[in-house]
């Protein structure tokens, strides 16, 4: 599968795919002479020099890429040297090397897996994405590891507690029940370091067979363009597509035709964002002149946006709130909103519970609100990470002895908000009427009377992978460092380091803070 993968590549489109090729540890060590082979394409990484692929780059392309899928790529596999496999997942497919040190002592693969998600598999979130990839591994690879000790390598922090965690539910407690008859370590591998799993799960081109992108399919956009003969000296051709060039990012050029489908597309599926989200939203993978103004004037007549969005303005005063950071789970709120049982459910009450540096949205419906419905839903969270405090108003059940004891076998220390202040939780206050106004928006737009719990997973993911209006970046990626979509057409990174993009959504929260 991975050899199949691999020659279906078929073009480098730009310096993080050149590098992500010729940095990879298996290329590293076929010895190869550099005058044949990487020398063309180590010229495109030069700071100094325009990338531009010629066809010398493209023989060397050949040729490295004919070196990778032709016998022998591996060595054989030894039961008395030490065993890593090394995991990774993508929205598209799913990865896995296993690897043992040579003579040298450098790690060399002795296998590869790889394969694409099934359809319900592509539901899953990213946390459950990277721990498919471990168990599908472990049970590819079972006769080399079972009844040995081996160590785990993934780019997902969020798995290194997979071991040692308790109270699991779901899949991810049966998975944790396959990989118990295993004796494993896992260990955190940066993704720049992960280099050839990650080709096995998310190479660039592997968007290009999808064919589709974020909001329109390519052959579509294909045909408009052509339809309407678009011309302008800056633009480029990627697979028969005409993008633009700006700040590094290829972007697509929309046509006038498919422009209020992209429009409606975007505004619907990520249930009916303001207007800067949108353009956070759009203007990272399309362009057309005046895009910014179009899509103003395209939110602010939505009809259902009119009906069910309650207008803001500033307010007078200081209020002190939690300060803004950039360290996930450093502040996590929780808050409940009611009166939902006239939406088609027995259940009436929305628990959020919201990570204060990444703005990441967790929501658990239900039909009361006691101290036991709390812990439950914290406890979901706390599979994830614990938290350092953790924020709530002075509801009954949040200031219950039993609560209290709760966060403490957790040592998570309890913030109470001021009396007759919610202000000083405005982020989950602000968080409520958000998805509220979401939820709201959806029931009211659909023609069959769904229930409000089934309409809130849609709600919650569309809040998680939209540019939040404060930090700029979608809360998921701030937390998770990855996005379950790929740009379309490029593998340039639409957003910087989860570290960088941390620090820069603290920046602007503190410039939203000083401004309001």
């Amino acid at each position: 599968m991975s050899h199949t993968l691999l020659d279906d590549v078929n073009i480098v489109i730009d310096t993080g795919s050149t590098l992500s090729l010729i940095s990879a540890d298996i290329v590293n060590k076929l010895n190869l002479p550099r005058q044949h082979t990487r020398e063309p394409l180590n010229q495109l990484l030069k700071k100094d020099k325009q990338w531009h692929w010629t066809a010398e780059c493209q023989e060397a392309f050949e040729l490295l890429k004919n070196k990778l899928v032709t016998k022998p790529v591996s060595q054989l596999y030894d039961p008395k040297l030490p065993l890593h496999v090394f995991c990774n997942a993508s929205q598209v497919a799913i990865g896995a090397i296993l690897k043992q040190p040579d003579s040298s002592g450098n790690l060399h693969p002795v296998s590869y897996h790889s394969r694409t998600l099934r359809s319900y598999e592509k539901n899953y979130c990213i946390t459950e994405l990277e721990c498919l990839a471990i168990v599908d591994a472990l049970d590819k690879f079972y006769y080399y590891l079972h009844g040995k000790k081996f160590i785990i390598h993934t780019d997902h922090a969020a798995l290194v507690w997979l071991k040692n965690v308790k109270n699991l539910r779901g899949r991810l407690f049966l998975w944790s029940l396959k990989l118990s008859m295993f004796d494993y370590e896992v260990k955190y591998l940066k993704r720049t370091a992960n280099v050839e799993a990650d080709m096995l799960s998310r190479h660039p081109t592997a968007q290009y067979i999808q064919h589709s992108v974020h909001l329109l399919e390519l052959d579509e956009i294909k045909t408009h363009q052509n339809s309407e003969n678009l011309y302008y000296s800056k633009y480029k051709k990627i697979n028969d597509v005409l993008v633009l060039k700006k700040k590094n990012l290829f972007k697509i050029v929309v046509p006038f035709s498919l422009r209020r489908k992209v429009l409606q597309n975007a505004h619907e599926q990520f249930g009916h964002p303001g207007t800067q989200k949108m353009i956070n939203l759009i203007t990272t993978q399309y362009y057309w002149p005046h895009i910014n103004q179009d899509i103003s004037v395209f939110v602010k007549h939505c009809d259902v946006c009119q009906l069910n969005k309650k207008k803001r303005q500033k307010r007078f005063g200081l209020f002190q709130t939690v300060p803004p950071t950039d360290r996930p789970f450093e502040y996590l709120s929780i808050d409940t909103v009611g009166g939902f049982n006239y939406y088609n459910s027995t259940k009436k009450y929305l628990h959020l519970v919201i990570d204060h540096a990444t703005r990441y949205v967790w929501a658990f419906p239900s039909k009361t609100e006691t101290t036991e419905t709390y812990a439950n839903c914290l406890k979901q969270v706390f599979q994830i990470q614990v938290p350092t405090k953790l924020l709530s108003d002075r509801n009954g059940a949040f200031a219950s002895s039993k609560f209290k004891r709760f966060l403490r076998n957790y040592s998570v220390k309890h913030l109470l908000t001021s009396s007759h202040h919610p202000q000083t939780n405005g982020k989950c206050e602000r968080v409520n009427q958000s998805i509220v106004t979401k939820l709201k928006c959806k029931v009211n737009s659909s023609s069959t009377k769904t229930p409000w719990t089934k309409l809130l997973e849609q709600v919650i993911n569309e809040y998680n992978l939209t540019p939040h209006s404060v930090t700029k970046f979608p809360p998921a990626y701030l937390l998770f460092g990855t996005l379950p979509y790929s740009p379309p057409l490029t593998q340039n990174q639409i957003y910087p380091s989860v570290e960088e993009a941390r620090k820069l959504a603290k920046q602007n929260t503190i410039k939203y803070h000083d401004k309001n």
